[in-house]
């Protein structure tokens, strides 16, 4: 299939962190190894049909795993001058996560620019090896998974709250949802010391 330039995945990473080798991919979703060595290395595009057996076979939505460039989410600074006549007042700096076209609204058609310091990966924190099958948050409650918690209000709390949402799961059913710790480095450690984490 033509390659689209813009089109982006992590195909690998999902692949890697579940432990799976293209084979074992290829034995659950159905589509070669060559295809997706193909798609891996960027030398092919996916079909729909395609990108549907690879996101139902990782246990996760197709725009988790496929997605535009300038669709990407990113940790960026955003900096604006703000203006009087030809007088510079202040100079604004935001450290946030942003995707672009929301910075360009926020805007509202004052210049700014906007630089990418990195890129997020989002999804459930487990322990090594994963050894009791999490695959979506609906498993958090089926299993009676404890997780550990962001604060209210950061970025990986709300992804927490609109998935189990989306997924009609009450948030006070989800053990160790008021487990609350303040950085990323907290929750892996929660993890590593035998707690399951969720981020």
């Amino acid at each position: 299939m033509k390659l689209d330039v813009n089109l982006c995945h992590n195909l690998k990473s999902i692949k890697t962190r579940l432990d799976m080798s293209q084979q074992d991919l290829d034995n659950i979703a159905g589509v070669t190894r060559q295809s997706i060595g193909g798609v891996e290395s960027g030398q092919y595009d996916p079909s729909i049909a395609m990108s549907l057996r690879l996101a139902k076979a990782l246990s996760c939505q197709v725009e988790n795993l496929f997605w535009f460039e300038e669709d990407k989410p990113q940790v960026g600074v955003v900096v604006t001058r703000v203006e009087s006549g030809q007088q510079l007042q202040e100079l604004r700096v935001s450290l946030a996560r942003v995707r672009s076209q929301f910075v360009r609204k926020a805007l509202g058609g004052r210049s700014a620019v906007l630089m990418t310091l990195g890129v997020w990966d989002e999804g459930l924190l487990a322990s090594l090896g994963n050894l009791k099958g999490i695959k979506t948050v609906t498993d958090l409650v089926k299993l009676e998974i404890t997780i550990i918690n962001r604060e209210p209000g950061s970025d990986s709390r709300m992804l927490e709250e609109r998935k189990l949402q989306e997924e009609q799961v009450a948030l006070h059913t989800v053990i160790g949802f008021d487990n609350i710790v303040y950085s990323h480095q907290d929750v892996a450690l929660s993890v590593v010391s035998g707690i399951e984490g969720c981020r």
